[in-house]
């Protein structure tokens, strides 16, 4: 008996990795009297897998409103740049690194005359890298059940979108904040190059003409061609958007009462292909002379299947984290932004999260004051299927568009907004193959002429014939009355050639 071999390999994830730092911003406190909101923004610079770890670095930028000794609302911008590592054994420098940063919290503390801004910035890293698999092909004397595998390589490519965007608004003395989100929209295959659209969503707090605050919101389109050699129009894609940087510039036009606002923004959009590679490997085995020793292996399977858009307009009873001031007016609310994680059950799927927000509110003695306001979400989503396969996970990007709050008449306060959902669900498989066949010892002669066997119910031609250390033609040739599956009442005859000694 002699196996034969053959190998194949993909590129695949692999093991994750974490990391955290801490991470400050200092700025002058002296003019400051209250921070109102300090929102921060981090994305990932670069990163690199040596032996057993990834070093990475990042770059974070701090936005304060604040209210100043004279009571003015004012604002300012801190960033930091930082470098830090994330640890595991099993990284090697032939590795991918595929991670995203997220501010864990902002904590802010009077050192003498400066206010220090510390941050816990979170690391989450999925490290892709080469897996191989050797599987036994067939064989000399080895009598084999083959299956056809799926092993699929997820290969990646980036490019930077570098645009700027110009528009006119309500006349405001100032751009106070504003913070930005980027959605896909579509994401298209062609030969050789996947084609992204997308939308970069702004939200801004203005300065009003006679110091009020309001809100703006802006939808700007982009588009971007990543190019990928694996890519085909039928090939399973995904892609992402990072935003890497965003400036505003303001100017005012007083005779027109207009505002001339220019955004300048730099995003990051990331395509990634999943290739399938087909494959015939044996997924069990025997020999009808010897007796052979199998080692069974797994052949893991994850890849994208269509991502899908879901869009809601939500409302409800908002929950503020503490009391309002008394007798306060709602100015405006600033910082809107989603939390959801999808929730699976067997035939049906919930996006459970939270929209969350600050509402500045205008004090009765003077001032503004800041309030944290959440709306929880639940929306169903997709089924357990997509395009008729089944998926096990997803990963979901959540945006919100329009959110606000209203007093109504009874005095209640009442929030909505549109919640835009892109889920791209995720199939996953395993399946056992044999990577070795070893022979070992050889198998005692039966001398009797007949054997009668009594199966068991629902055994098929291979497990019977490997069981009675046959082949399946002469099983089958012997015995051509037999339907498989078997229903355990059959007798199966085995008729053996007279052997004469030599």
């Amino acid at each position: 008996m002699k196996a034969n071999y053959q190998s194949v390999s993909s590129i695949c994830r692999l093991f994750s990795a974490t990391g955290q730092s801490i991470v400050e911003c200092r700025l002058n406190g002296s003019e400051i009297a209250s921070v109102l909101l300090c929102e921060p923004t981090v994305c990932l610079e670069q990163a690199t897998c040596g032996n057993g770890e990834i070093e990475y670095s990042g770059k974070l930028v701090l936005a304060f409103l604040y209210e100043d000794v004279e009571g003015r609302i004012c604002r300012t911008e801190r960033g930091a740049e930082f470098y830090h590592k994330a640890e595991n054994p099993q990284i090697a420098p032939a590795h991918i690194p595929s991670g995203e940063l997220s501010v864990q919290g902002v904590k802010l503390r009077r050192e003498g005359g400066q206010l220090v801004a510390s941050c816990i910035v979170q690391a989450d890293f999925a490290v892709f890298g080469e897996r191989r698999y050797t599987y036994v092909s067939g064989g000399e004397g080895l009598q084999v059940r083959k299956q056809q595998a799926g092993v699929y390589s997820r290969y990646t490519a980036t490019t930077t979108v570098e645009e700027e965007d110009e528009f006119e608004c309500d006349f405001a003395q100032d751009v106070l904040l504003h913070t930005e989100c980027a959605a896909i929209t579509e994401v298209r295959t062609g030969i050789g190059e996947v084609n992204v659209s997308g939308e970069l969503c702004m939200h801004f707090c203005l300065l009003k003409e006679d110091g009020s605050l309001c809100s703006y919101e802006r939808m700007t389109p982009m588009k971007a061609q990543v190019l990928l050699d694996t890519v085909l129009p039928s090939t399973a894609c995904c892609a992402k958007l990072r935003v890497l940087s965003a400036r505003v510039s303001a100017a005012t036009d007083e005779e027109r009462k207009k505002s001339k606002i220019v955004l300048s923004y730099q995003v990051q959009v990331e395509a990634c292909a999943y290739e399938k590679a087909e494959i015939d490997c044996v997924v069990d085995a025997y020999a009808t002379d010897v007796e052979v020793a199998l080692k069974r292996e797994n052949i893991a399977t994850r890849y994208a299947l269509e991502a899908k858009t879901h869009t809601e307009r939500v409302h409800g009873t908002p929950i503020f984290s503490g009391s309002l001031p008394e007798g306060g007016k709602l100015l405006t609310v600033v910082c809107p932004k989603t939390e959801a994680a999808l929730q699976k059950s067997e035939n049906s799927c919930e996006l459970q999260g939270v929209i969350t927000a600050k509402a500045l509110y205008e004090r009765a003695e003077g001032g503004v004051e800041a309030v944290d306001v959440s709306l929880p979400l639940l929306l169903p989503i997709l089924g357990a299927e997509q395009d008729g396969k089944a998926w096990t996970d997803a990963e979901v990007e959540c945006s919100v568009y329009g959110f606000g709050l209203r007093v109504r008449a009874d005095g209640e306060t009442e929030a909505e907004g549109t919640v835009r959902v892109r889920m791209t669900p995720y199939a996953e498989g395993a399946m056992t193959y044999v990577s070795e066949a070893a022979e070992g010892a050889k198998k005692p002669i039966k001398t009797c002429a007949v054997s009668v066997y009594m199966p068991a119910c629902g055994e098929d031609a291979w497990t019977l014939a490997k069981r009675l250390s046959m082949t399946e033609e002469a099983l089958i040739k012997s015995n051509p009355e037999l339907t498989f599956p078997l229903k355990g009442e059959e007798r199966i005859l085995i008729y053996r050639q007279k052997r004469e000694n030599l």
